[in-house]
């Protein structure tokens, strides 16, 4: 670690991992800790809980893996327009209850493939104009982020395959804006933890592209929506979790692409085809897989 401006705080940090631990000697000297650069060698970087009194981030071109947890007071990545960050592979932040947002104009990230948000209460929106500046975004995962309503205009990356949506109350209550039908690569889509989801999924909400969905702990969920399953023509894997208010699976109209569905925790449903009631009872006995 080597320092140019001790008494402003502003430090040159060229360590890969950045810990309590590794910023004691920093903090010995410094009254607050308000901005950290990175020296332009840095490939990989771990951020945990740094100084509360660092409130942005600047990053620098070469960096290919970047994580950021447990920061409580980070409000921004950077507070003004980043350069390419041509060589940015994987971006993960977790538990940064302040930050608010992305740097304006958006993430200009054209090499990364994963990016994962979670327990960021204040976040109200994803970064902009995702779909033209993360060309390559192919595994995108939300996690509890109770502010953030819609995806960015412009929809999501077209080479996006993988979504992962849970505890994200308002963008799931506005999933009919989504136009995941834009999305030509998603194969794989999960949602879970929502509590006013009485029906899933709606027509056309869903891709016919998706190879597998998981659903699961939508508190409030009764039923499967048919007319938002029959055109999804390359599912193979249905999987539902902890939906304790499930009560009924389509009679018809499920995919002939299915190989396996899986069921787990659902009382009512499981109830059903133990007792061997009508459609449901002869579809558990053809396609079920339930586990517990």
């Amino acid at each position: 670690m080597r320092g140019n401006d001790w008494k402003t705080g502003r430090s040159w940090i060229q360590q890969e991992i950045i810990t309590p631990d590794t910023l004691e000697r920093c903090k010995k000297r410094c009254t607050i800790i308000d901005e950290i650069k990175l020296d332009d060698g840095f490939r990989h970087l771990l951020l945990r809980r740094l100084p509360s009194g660092m409130h942005s981030l600047e990053l620098f071109p070469r960096l290919k893996i970047l994580r950021i947890s447990k920061c409580s007071n980070l409000e921004f990545i950077c507070e003004h327009d980043l350069e390419d960050l041509t060589s940015l592979h994987s971006l993960k932040i977790w538990e940064c209850p302040k930050l608010v947002s992305f740097p304006k104009g958006g993430l200009p990230a054209s090499c990364l493939t994963e990016l994962q948000l979670f327990d960021c209460a204040d976040l109200k929106s994803l970064p902009e104009h995702m779909n033209s500046l993360l060309p390559s975004l192919e595994d995108l995962r939300l996690f509890l982020l109770p502010k953030l309503e819609v995806f960015p205009e412009g929809g999501l990356p077209s080479k996006l395959k993988s979504l992962y949506i849970e505890n994200c109350s308002k963008l799931i209550a506005a999933r009919m804006q989504w136009s995941l039908q834009s999305l030509p690569s998603l194969s794989k889509f999960t949602v879970g933890v929502d509590e006013n989801v009485e029906s899933f999924p709606e027509e056309m909400l869903l891709p016919s592209t998706l190879a597998s969905l998981e659903i699961w702990s939508l508190k409030t969920l009764k039923s499967l929506n048919y007319s938002g399953l029959q055109h999804l023509t390359s599912l193979e894997q249905l999987t539902i979790t902890d939906c304790h208010n499930l009560q009924s699976m389509p009679g018809e109209g499920l995919p002939s692409s299915l190989s396996s569905i899986e069921i787990w925790r659902c009382p009512l449903l499981d109830q059903r085809c133990q007792q061997g009631r009508g459609e449901d009872w002869l579809m558990c006995r053809l396609t079920f897989c339930r586990r517990y």
